[in-house]
């Protein structure tokens, strides 16, 4: 990320997967999938995680996460545990998103 071909516009939201960062910029339009299939903007390779688990998409001033799965997604924020299921949420600054088995840490860049 520190490459100077790379910019991150203020107020992005920052995916970290296995050590590589996934940008969401806040002029992002339509949904940014998470799962399993190969369409997905990040894959994530477990039996347990759904072909399209969830998605992000901008509402608003927000980034909102959808869970599209049939077990649901944990957001982690500090030390709570919120069970998203069927839904969309509204997601805080910072956290992180417990697909399956697999832990997405998140954060808004404020550049």
């Amino acid at each position: 990320m520190n490459d100077e071909r790379t910019r991150i516009l203020a107020d992005s939201l920052i995916l970290n997967h296995a050590g590589r960062d996934y940008v969401v910029p806040p002029d992002f339009r339509g949904l940014f999938a998470i799962g399993r299939g190969a369409s997905c903007q990040i894959v994530l390779d477990s039996p347990v995680v759904s072909r399209l688990h969830g998605c992000i998409r901008i509402a608003k001033d927000a980034y909102a996460y959808r869970d599209t799965s049939s077990n649901g997604t944990i957001l982690l924020t500090g030390h709570d545990e919120t069970l998203i299921h069927d839904r969309e949420v509204t997601l805080p600054d910072a956290g992180a998103l417990k697909i399956g088995d697999v832990i997405l840490a998140f954060c808004r860049w404020s550049g």
